[in-house]
């Protein structure tokens, strides 16, 4: 077995940026006015201004009437005109206030297209596909680069799906008593729809101190999701911050066999004629005797790190131990990791449960990954 020393520079790629708050402005409110039927009823003054002035003009008998009728009349032309021009005026104004808003989610589209290519860019550069992942392998200076304290640390990719990836926050003026255009708030309603996810970026799921945690589906389904997460965990974070072991039964070890080969596999304090013990067994009884003394350890660091009364919080006091069962029946011996007072997760373990079926997982799963259809 050959030895190969790693150095670890500094990180220089960034991690794939969470969902981003985006501010974005409310449509604007109708123009402000009276409607139509309110401009109707200033003219009911005039109306009866020009009757009375029409009546008395009769009673006395005076030869004015008439001047007085049409007087009237042009009153009410006059009227009518200045109602038809303020109607203009205000769908002048809504239109212009319409055009704007336009214009101004049109940029807002503009902008957030070129955020999300830039976004798209920098997730499929910093978790790509299995198949891009040996030549992080080669690259000295991408090789194990998440530690901890990292925001990706253990944000292992197991596939590509729909992610959020900004959260929009309405700007502007929300006043319960003016009407809203309906036309811009429907459009504004669909770029909200468009823009909150983006599709095809890496999924990814949280190894580290996770408990228990299933995958139920087919063989082969299973076998590929573990393949993914362990491998993506494997290439970017370092022997010295994760640790595999794994209960494969025996006529399933042939899916199995690339797993040998990670050196997050091998325990460096217990040493063999070969070189030190790979945490793979036959089955849970074999693993336990394995990783025996390490869970001791373990408890002991965790019990130790309760009764800190400095109130110190620095890193975790032990790597993360990702632990894979693969057995025909995983109910019938269960893999006694924590007890009453530390949990699985407590402990820094995540435990990959592949099962048929949910019937067959443990009591306390914090986390399922189910195969669809």
């Amino acid at each position: 077995m050959s030895v190969r020393l790693v150095h670890r520079a500094a990180r220089t790629t960034p991690a794939a940026p969470g969902p981003a708050d985006q501010d974005i402005e409310r449509p604007p409110t109708l123009p402000e006015g009276q409607g139509g039927f309110g401009q109707l009823i200033m003219l009911v003054p005039l109306l009866g201004a020009g009757a009375s002035m029409t009546v008395m003009m009769l009673f006395r008998g005076s030869s004015f009437a008439a001047i007085g009728a049409l007087m009237m009349v042009a009153v009410l032309i006059s009227s009518v005109v200045m109602l038809v021009s303020q109607r203009g005026k205000a769908t002048r104004a809504r239109v212009r206030k319409r055009e704007a808003y336009l214009s101004y989610l049109e940029r807002a589209r503009t902008a957030m297209r070129s955020a999300d290519a830039r976004t798209e860019e920098v997730a499929w550069h910093s978790d790509p596909a299995c198949t891009g992942l040996l030549a992080v392998v080669r690259d000295q200076d991408r090789l194990w680069e998440r530690r901890r304290g990292d925001g990706d640390f253990l944000q292992a990719r197991l596939g590509t799906g729909p992610m959020p990836v900004r959260r929009f926050d309405e700007q502007g003026g929300d006043d319960a008593l003016t009407e809203t255009d309906e036309f811009l708030a429907r459009e504004l309603e669909v770029i909200q729809r468009r823009f909150t996810t983006l599709d095809d970026l890496p999924v990814r799921v949280p190894l580290e101190r996770a408990g228990h945690v299933s995958i139920v589906g087919g063989p082969g389904f299973r076998t590929a999701a573990v393949r993914n997460l362990l491998c993506q965990a494997a290439t970017f974070v370092s022997p010295e911050d994760l640790h595999l072991a794994a209960a494969i039964a025996p006529e399933r070890r042939r899916r199995w066999d690339w797993l040998a080969w990670l050196p997050h596999l091998a325990d460096q304090r217990q040493a063999t004629a070969e070189g030190p013990q790979r945490r793979l067994a036959p089955d849970v009884v074999t693993l336990d005797r394995m990783i025996r003394e390490d869970l001791r350890r373990r408890r002991a660091r965790t019990a130790e790190s309760r009764r800190d009364l400095t109130g110190r919080k620095g890193a975790t006091p032990h790597a993360t131990m990702v632990i894979v069962v693969d057995v025909d029946d995983p109910t019938e011996q269960p893999l006694l990791l924590g007890d009453v007072e530390h949990g699985p997760a407590d402990l820094g373990l995540t435990v990959l449960h592949l099962v048929d079926d949910q019937r067959q997982e443990p009591e306390d799963v914090r986390m399922r990954i189910v195969q669809a259809g």
